[in-house]
């Protein structure tokens, strides 16, 4: 956590002269508006995907037998009312990965679902495919990025197009043999894999990576707003490219351990890809609009969850 806020902060004070001031009037409160709006529709798709992921497995409700004895049965819980739910438990949890890092995200969750009546495997096979489509979709905006030039880094696309399509695709072989290999050696956590992500099916499998880069591309979008609203940065960058840029500053900050909410490491990130182009005053100034943004968009959130009534087996 310290090193990821000491990041942010060297950075700022380093280039402090070069973040251009905001000033305020009807054009740049619409779009700092507009990106919290964006990033709380975020956390909604969020919330979304996460109820594709869950709703097929089964959870434990007990049910009165007579005096007071009860039976333990299964429900398929989220059926009625399974995004109210399952936005409200994915959204009080959320707010814990700034205390820090992610593992307490996905702890608080995994006790909010359990009181709502979702069995522990479920919880834990539908977190754990979060984080795979999740980073699934990640990595597909990056590699779009890159091999269409779009990621903003011009010292990464001139490294990657020194590669040519062969070793690419050698390289993607290797990585699919490896994967097949693993496959072979571990037949119980294939089948496990296999078994969990067939209960979920292809649809709402689909449904959570697209969800997954639907969010990223509108938080691109919600940097392309600040910076033609707020800065008047005109044409300098496009929202595909920052949406790209993005999805690999955010994924970078969310696999690093001990960084809160990917603090420190998101805005170094962006700075790296995109001060060639804009600066690194001006990009350093927007990650950190940006960072701000989705924290009011957690708050608000966190905020709605918390007028959900929760539902107790």
């Amino acid at each position: 956590m310290v090193g990821s806020l000491g990041f942010l902060v060297v950075g700022i004070v380093e280039h402090h002269d070069e973040i251009p001031k905001i000033e305020l009037n009807t054009t740049t409160v619409g779009a700092l508006v507009l990106a919290v709006a964006i990033s709380v529709m975020v956390n909604a798709i969020g919330a979304l995907a996460w109820s594709w992921l869950v709703a097929p497995f089964p959870g434990k409700n007990r049910v009165k037998t007579g005096h007071d004895d009860y039976a333990v049965t299964d429900q398929q819980v989220f059926r009625t009312a399974r995004f109210r739910m399952a936005f409200r438990i994915w959204a009080l949890s959320n707010i814990a990965k700034y205390i820090p890092g992610n593992v307490f995200q996905y702890a608080g969750r995994y006790v909010l679902a359990g009181r709502s009546g979702l069995g522990s495997e479920a919880v834990l096979v539908s977190m754990g495919l979060e984080v795979f489509f999740l980073c699934a979709a990640a990595g597909a905006l990056i590699l779009s990025g890159l091999f269409t030039s779009s990621l903003g880094s011009v010292e990464i696309a001139h490294i990657i197009g020194q590669a040519s399509f062969g070793f690419y695709g050698i390289a993607a072989a290797v990585m699919l043999l490896a994967f097949v290999i693993s496959a072979s050696l571990f037949p119980r956590l294939r089948d496990y894999v296999v078994r969990n992500l067939s209960r979920v099916g292809l649809l709402p499998a689909l449904g959570a990576f697209g969800s997954y880069a639907i969010a990223f591309l509108a938080m691109g979008a919600a940097a392309f707003v600040l910076l033609e609203a707020v800065w008047r940065v005109d044409g300098a960058i496009g929202w595909y490219e920052l949406s790209c840029g993005y999805a690999l500053a955010f994924l970078l900050g969310y696999i690093v351990p001990g960084a809160p909410g990917g603090i420190g490491i998101r805005e170094v990130v962006m700075v790296a890809l995109f001060q060639s182009a804009i600066g690194a005053g001006l990009v350093l100034g927007l990650a950190v609009v940006l960072r701000l943004a989705s924290m009011a968009a957690d708050v608000v959130t966190f905020a709605a969850a918390g007028l959900i009534r929760e539902q107790r087996p």
